[in-house]
């Protein structure tokens, strides 16, 4: 998509650079342009600067959903929506030619459905191998409403008992309740005899409605032969909703394409892809608010992990972001930025503690820091030689911040910090034999 957006701004400077100035006469039939003519190739020109600008600025998964916007808009037709004064689009530039909020709605529904926010297909397995069974526990004391198809088409009704299929065949899963689990019992996968693809979107399970408390918890726990993870399409979440939903699927190298949830509740992600150590692609996470523990040990030991998601909330509370990536060896890439500005107890606590593999922090733009908000946030960081951060009213200091956030990191480096200057030793924010630059 981005290579889209590349060959669409290519494209209109070939043609502003072919035209040249705005009194080009066409060869064919000699017609001179008129004025409106005129004004567009002005529009086309200064849209043309402003995509460049635009897209710069934005994440990856905007730039696709803003590329995806230009692919479905009649390009052509928009630039002849200028003002009196030929200067802009006015459904999408403002007169500073700042997007305005019908555009910023547009990219924000595209992206959405960009990450699979949209997926409504049954919970399907498929075998890859003879003699695979699959079970499902606690369905009758539940009281849920399980049915199971070999077609996604025809279902009957199922109790859990184990299923049993021969590689290639499918077992679509479908409940027709909204029922699945709670605090003490849950309905729990169990798969055997060989690997299994797991695809579609587990909120078949409670029949694509909304979540609500436990109601995927430890739903795959320690399910091994995983080679795959289903979509998990839901838009809202709930108190553990996803609880240690896919904890210990050692097998599985690929996930969820997203988590559309604009909020996550308390505990909602925790320990949700915990100890998957063969997962390779993780979904984008969506959430601009992230309740108490909300993503405690998300992926902590997914040591095959290379590329982190981004992390778009600004609104965070206690322990949200705990030990989220916590010994993520095979860590390259992460968040570029953590947006909050207020940050509270232990809301960053060890959060990249022992990811060996990152050599760069993100931007931590804090304003009002809680005490221990950020201990051993990047503890045992070994590559890690840039750190940026923030520093409001002189608050971001180790005493308030917490201990160790930069022990164990590389042996020099640079920090990027406009605070005050601490003592180079292990409790301090300046990790000893490095290079202070007091901004970003």
């Amino acid at each position: 998509m981005l290579k889209k957006i590349y060959f669409l701004i290519a494209t209109i400077l070939m043609t502003v650079l072919l035209l040249g100035s705005v009194n080009f006469v066409f060869a064919a039939g000699d017609k001179e342009l008129t004025d409106d003519e005129k004004a567009a190739f002005i529009v086309r020109d200064e849209w043309t600067g402003w995509v460049r600008d635009f897209t710069a600025s934005l994440s990856e998964l905007d730039q696709l959903a803003t590329a995806k916007i230009y692919d479905d808009m009649d390009f052509y037709d928009m630039q002849y929506r200028f003002t009196e004064k030929y200067k802009k689009v006015p459904e999408y530039l403002d007169e500073d030619g700042k997007p305005t909020q019908k555009l910023k709605d547009m990219i924000k529904e595209k992206r959405k459905k960009i990450a699979g926010a949209q997926s409504r297909e049954f919970l399907c397995f498929t075998a890859k191998a003879d003699g695979v069974t699959i079970s499902l526990s606690n369905v009758s004391s539940l009281g849920a409403n399980i049915g199971k198809s070999s077609d996604g088409v025809s279902f009957t009704s199922w109790n859990g008992s184990a299923v049993t299929l021969s590689s290639g065949d499918k077992l679509y899963v479908w409940n027709k309740g909204d029922t699945l689990s709670n605090s003490t019992t849950q309905a729990q996968f169990s798969i055997t005899g060989g690997n299994v693809e797991a695809s579609g979107d587990a909120a078949s399970m409670i029949n694509f409605g909304e979540a609500k408390p436990y109601c995927f918890f430890k739903m795959f726990y320690d399910q091994t032969n995983l080679t795959s993870l289903p979509e998990v399409s839901l838009t809202n979440t709930a108190d553990f909703c996803y609880d240690q939903m896919f904890y210990g699927c050692t097998g599985a190298k690929t996930g969820p394409s997203s988590l559309p949830a604009e909020n996550i509740a308390t505990r909602a992600y925790e320990g949700m892809f915990q100890r998957c150590s063969q997962l390779e692609t993780v979904p984008f996470i969506l959430a601009k608010s992230v309740g108490d523990y909300g993503c405690n040990y998300m992926f902590a030991n997914c040591t095959a992990l290379k590329v982190a998601p981004e992390l778009p909330a600004t609104t965070l509370n206690n322990s949200c972001y705990n030990k989220m990536f916590f010994e993520c060896t095979g860590l390259v890439t992460i968040t570029p930025t953590l947006p909050a500005l207020t940050i509270p107890t232990n809301a960053y606590g060890s959060m990249f503690n022992g990811c060996t593999g990152i050599t760069k922090t993100p931007y931590i733009k804090a304003k009002t820091i809680a005490g221990g908000s950020m201990g051993y946030m990047f503890d045992g960081c070994s590559a890690l030689n840039e750190i940026h951060l923030e520093d409001y009213n002189g608050e971001l200091k180790a005493v308030n911040v917490g201990y160790y956030v930069f022990r164990n990191v590389a042996s020099s480096g640079t920090i990027y910090y406009p605070g005050p200057t601490e003592a180079g030793d292990e409790d301090s924010l300046i990790p000893t034999g490095w290079t202070k630059v007091s901004s970003n």
